[in-house]
């Protein structure tokens, strides 16, 4: 047999040298050895949550926004904002506030385009915000 030959089997079957440190998933960081991994404390991921920003709009918010422009887009699929908030403004009170409570779904113009927004992240709707344009996906 061929002496590469055996030197590739050699090297194949040899197995991987681990290092000093251990399982190689730790390093050296000023003297201490911390995992690759970032730890955060309980108290730091208690201020993450608290600091948190609240959602901008709800699911009834989002469903209302997504039918009154599926209702008011054209063969094109596109619409407006401001034809969506002309039609919002033309509701009967009983479909444009919550229910159990007396309170608007949308306040105004600028959380209409914030739920809007919100749509698009969740891949409802695409939104132009140059020309205010709602092309419905």
């Amino acid at each position: 047999m061929p002496l590469a030959r055996k030197a590739g089997r050699a090297r194949r079957s040899r197995k991987p040298v681990d290092n000093e440190e251990g399982d190689g998933d730790e390093e050296e960081v000023d003297g201490l050895t911390a995992s690759k991994r970032a730890r955060v404390d309980a108290g730091e991921q208690v201020k993450q949550l608290f600091s948190a920003a609240a959602p901008v709009c709800d699911q009834f918010q989002k469903k209302l926004v997504f039918k009154l422009a599926g209702n008011l887009a054209g063969s094109q699929g596109k619409t407006t904002v401001d034809a969506v908030w002309k039609k919002y403004m033309g509701l009967p009170d009983r479909e444009s506030t919550r229910k159990g409570t007396n309170e608007p779904l949308i306040n105004s113009r600028d959380e209409l385009i914030q739920i809007i927004e919100a749509c698009e992240r969740d891949n409802l709707v695409m939104y132009a915000a140059e020309d205010s344009q709602i092309i419905m996906i």
